[in-house]
């Protein structure tokens, strides 16, 4: 139906309502902690589904191409072994290149690490799309929801910890550690009240709160 729809764009780009159609989140994210916390906060919103369902029900998950949430997971990072940047996020923006309008909402969410001189995240910016809310983690996933802290030293452990190979090893090591996770086998946690003094996470939950109060969902 959408696909015919699709012809007549300039006609009902304003006007889907009349027609039953309910529009969804497009989802570009790396991997499965981003959508755990995704799930996370429609819950915390009223959805009462399990995560499998969340691609049926009210989002479209994406990375590189559509994919399929199998417990909560699905093949996300990175394709190619070395690739400098998050590849896939481009791949999927140019794939829904002509679809945009069919989405409430565009999350798209990466981590730093790997793009370079910034490059995906100064192309997603190019796109110029008012409905578009982009975090990047630096350097990765772990680090965002550090600032889910309460305590006020989570941040500091961390950065007095001895450098690692690899940037993102020192928060995924060190996580369940920190005073306000310890021992905790579940990254998506502290969210009862889902603010943060992340501004870009506080945008995300604003904007799914806003989603589900408009759809039901």
């Amino acid at each position: 139906m959408i696909d015919l729809l699709k012809q007549f764009k300039p006609e009902l780009e304003n006007d889907l309502e009349n027609y039953n159609l309910k529009k969804k989140i497009l989802c570009i994210l790396e991997g499965k902690e981003e959508l755990k916390y995704i799930y996370k906060i429609f819950q915390l919103n009223g959805y009462n589904s399990n995560c499998d369902n969340l691609d049926i029900d009210c989002i479209k998950l994406s990375w590189g191409k559509e994919q399929k949430i199998d417990k909560c997971d699905f093949k996300g990072g990175s394709w190619i072994k070395g690739c400098p940047v998050p590849k896939p996020v481009l791949e999927s923006l140019n794939k829904e290149n002509d679809n945009f309008w069919l989405y409430e909402y565009i999350i798209i969410m990466f981590d730093s690490d790997k793009d370079r001189n910034n490059f995906v995240q100064n192309s997603v910016l190019g796109k110029n799309l008012d409905n578009i809310i982009l975090l990047v983690s630096n350097p990765c996933f772990e680090s965002t929801l550090i600032d889910y802290c309460s305590c006020g030293s989570c941040r500091d452990y961390i950065d007095n910890l001895s450098k690692t190979k690899y940037p993102c090893s020192k928060y995924k090591n060190n996580f369940s550690k920190l005073n306000c996770f310890k021992g905790v086998g579940d990254l998506i946690v502290n969210l009862e009240n889902y603010q943060t003094n992340n501004i870009k996470l506080n945008t995300i939950n604003y904007y799914i709160s806003k989603y589900s109060k408009k759809y039901k969902c």
